[in-house]
């Protein structure tokens, strides 16, 4: 009680809506994450808090969760209208920015009603997907949370053959979601200065990181894959967060992972998480004979915390990280993290204290910075400074407090 009346100051907490792609149930990446655990610290604060989401179409596994969604004729029409659109234009590159936001309306349309008929507040919705176009800030104001925006990914040869056409017209809609809000929160300094490259907003833009719901991570008991892997219960495992995703250094995993295999000399086990690739597969083949290797593939946010949990520490040699809520919940889950200086890798990481960072693509500081935490003590004494760190920097209460405050701001309240 004392809690809310520090937060509130004896005036009634917002209705608030907040919108996600799906729920992390489905472990379904970053923006989810960080969605449900800003519901989740609004809830706990004690605002009236509902989770709605638009991109799947189950049914809800938990009390507050408004789930939408299209079906799976409505994405393959919807996808296959947009590549046949590019491709008209002249498109010949990988492209997916603009069907993310194509095949997420037929969710954002069914999602409107349920705005409607809450009547909350305010909403808060992702950048990702754009379910701002068909929801009207008539019915509340509109709170942004920045966490993808399209145009990072040109201009960088690293990221791939990535399409311009298709990441122009993905940002002009998005620009029209700008138009329509209220005010713009960035989980890190570097996506608000990407977002001020970008759009053009008269509004009010805060920095407010992406919280971690404490309870949450605490109730996720720990899976200890080093059974899967045959391996004794002394031998350290490396955790390789999204190791398929190029995105984030899929380059470099078999590197990463035969380089420390060689200098520990051990049976290591090595957790690499999410898609793997057919490439990648391939040279996982020609590793040498101490390193054992989880692979589960996409699986749901408990059991991917539950692996993590099991993990000494941790690399991710990522190549664009607009905050990395995958390092933020390995800290919280006691795994120190190595990781390059990239983006907003240093505004979760915090060097020497809950990981390590590393010059952007300096691989051989990545593999040596690892190995030393080969050391038990260094690594003991990281793993708890980390969760000390995560747990105060990127707290629930604080967090959800600044979002109040920039609620009432809003809403005059």
């Amino acid at each position: 009680m004392d809690m809310l009346q520090e937060t509130c100051t004896g005036h009634k907490l917002p209705r608030i809506a907040v919108v996600s792609p799906t729920v992390p149930h489905d472990g379904a990446g970053g923006v989810t994450s960080a969605h449900y655990n800003i519901y989740s610290s609004l809830k706990s604060l004690g605002c009236d808090a509902k989770f709605m989401t638009f991109e799947d179409m189950k049914l809800s596994d938990f009390p507050d969760a408004i789930r939408c969604g299209a079906s799976p004729l409505q994405k393959f029409i919807l996808g296959a209208s947009v590549h046949c659109f590019l491709k008209a234009l002249g498109s010949r590159k990988p492209a997916y920015q603009l069907a993310d936001i194509f095949l997420s309306l037929p969710g954002a349309l069914q999602l409107r009603r349920h705005h409607r008929r809450l009547n909350p507040d305010v909403a808060i919705i992702p950048d990702h997907g754009a379910p701002g176009l068909v929801l009207s800030k008539s019915v509340s104001p509109l709170i942004l949370v920045a966490h993808h925006i399209p145009a990072r990914f040109i201009n960088n040869p690293l990221l791939g053959d990535v399409c311009r056409l298709d990441v122009f017209k993905a940002t002009a809609l998005e620009q029209r979601v700008v138009s329509k809000v209220s005010a713009v929160v960035c989980p890190s300094e570097y996506m608000k200065r990407e977002f001020q490259k970008t759009y053009l907003f008269a509004g009010e833009i805060v920095v407010i990181p992406n919280p971690m719901d404490e309870s949450l991570m605490d109730s996720i008991p720990a899976h200890d894959i080093r059974v899967e892997m045959g391996l004794p219960c002394e031998a350290p495992v490396v955790y390789i967060p999204s190791a398929g995703n190029q995105f984030k250094g899929s380059r470099y995993v078999s590197e990463i992972v035969r380089r420390l295999a060689t200098v520990y000399g051990g049976h290591l086990g090595f957790y690499l998480s999410g898609t793997i690739d057919s490439t990648l597969k391939a040279e996982l083949k020609y590793l040498p004979p101490n390193a054992h290797l989880f692979m589960p593939g996409h699986v749901d946010f408990h059991s991917n915390i539950s692996y993590v949990k099991s993990c000494s520490f941790g690399v991710s040699p990522t190549l664009l990280e607009s905050f990395g809520m995958a390092l933020l919940e390995a800290g919280s889950c006691m795994v120190p993290m190595v990781t390059f200086d990239v983006d907003g890798t240093s505004e979760v990481i915090k060097d020497g204290i809950n990981g390590f960072l590393i010059p952007y693509l300096d691989l051989e500081g990545l593999i040596k910075s690892a190995s030393n935490l080969f050391e038990n003590d260094l690594c003991i004494r990281l793993s708890s400074s980390a969760a000390h760190y995560v747990r105060d920097r990127f707290s629930s209460f604080r967090i959800a407090k600044q979002y109040v405050s920039l609620i009432q701001r809003l809403t005059g309240r």
